[in-house]
């Protein structure tokens, strides 16, 4: 089963502000898991997977339908095909708190441009919102095995050869 080397860096709060300073921190932290992971375990399989995310700076909270957030995600999946490595990021996500115009938008914009930058599998597809019906906050029937599956059909070992 290959490993998710998730960083999930938020602009503002657990990383700088500045977007470029986030890529920076997520870039480097999935490096170093990899890294870390091919010590213990040679020819590991792995799907790099930063998941940076940007913080509303007037209340902290994850703001993850924005427009930045699509950028720093796609920066994000751009480095890792520079590295050639399989990249799974987090995308179609938003900030409505109901499934209305808002959120179609938000989505859309997520991931689309999560879509158009490569990122396979793209997860957590979700509203922000505790009424959607099956109490998980999912909308549809989201199964993440599907994804798993997926990956390791396609991510392979991260050697440079």
């Amino acid at each position: 089963m290959p490993v998710l080397l998730l960083s999930a860096a938020q602009a503002g709060a657990t990383s700088p502000a500045a977007l470029a300073g986030t890529v920076v921190q997520a870039v480097a932290e999935c490096l170093a898991g990899l890294a870390y992971v091919n010590a213990v375990k040679p020819g590991a399989v792995a799907i790099w997977g930063p998941w940076p995310f940007v913080s509303d700076l007037r209340t902290g909270a994850m703001s993850g339908g924005s427009g930045e957030q699509a950028l720093i995600t796609a920066a994000c999946a751009q480095m890792g095909h520079f590295y050639k490595l399989t990249v799974g990021s987090a995308a179609g996500m938003c900030d409505s708190k109901l499934p209305d115009v808002q959120a179609g938008y938000e989505k859309g914009v997520t991931a689309a441009l999560a879509a158009m930058t490569g990122i396979a599998p793209a997860c957590s597809i979700r509203f922000n919102s505790p009424h959607v019906r099956n109490g998980s906050g999912s909308i549809g029937d989201y199964d993440e095995s599907t994804d798993i599956d997926r990956g390791r059909r396609r991510c392979g070992r991260f050697s440079r050869a």
